[in-house]
């Protein structure tokens, strides 16, 4: 009987046993992930909100 069945998904033709797989593009710094700029607009956002906030229930109890 001949097996049919495809080869694992960690062996790959070309690629050196026990290296990381190659994405293109620049390599990502370890450690660090890039955030979009949606997501320090969404917090600076926040901050001005929750501060404004903070200020004016200060400026009620004065």
């Amino acid at each position: 009987m001949v097996s049919t069945a495809s080869p694992s998904p960690t062996t790959r033709q070309g690629a050196a046993a026990g290296a990381p797989p190659q994405h293109g593009g620049a390599p990502a710094r370890a450690g660090k992930a890039e955030l979009p700029p949606v997501v320090w607009l969404l917090g600076a956002i926040t901050f001005v909100v929750g501060a404004g906030e903070m200020i004016v229930s200060d400026l009620l109890t004065w």
